[in-house]
């Protein structure tokens, strides 16, 4: 099937991702998922080093950086110590990765 999606996109003159694009794509997407894994098991050093250095959690504005993110997860386990994150969608594309999770 994909190769039928690649051959039709490229005869109709879209951008084919190449295997290193896709490469990287499923890299980050494990990545995000391997982090999360990590939270759930309250770990959470394992869980800020899958985080760029200059990462910025967009659900609530919050300066950029691991020590606002640490922050931010370890009150999020402070307030609900039994928080579980069950990851419903993940998707991406390059470097970019963007999760729904409930």
């Amino acid at each position: 099937m994909d190769v039928v999606v690649r051959s039709t996109l490229a005869n109709q003159g879209a951008s084919v991702p190449t295997l290193d694009a896709l490469e990287t794509a499923s890299r980050n997407k494990s990545n995000y998922l391997k982090a999360k894994e990590a939270f759930n098991r309250n770990d959470l050093d394992a869980c800020l080093a899958f985080y760029a250095a200059h990462h910025q959690i967009m659900s609530r504005p919050s300066p950029k950086g691991r020590g606002q993110i640490k922050a931010f997860l370890a009150g999020s386990r402070q307030s609900w110590p039994d928080i579980q994150i069950v990851v419903e969608h993940a998707v991406a594309q390059d470097y970019w990765v963007m999760g729904r999770s409930v």
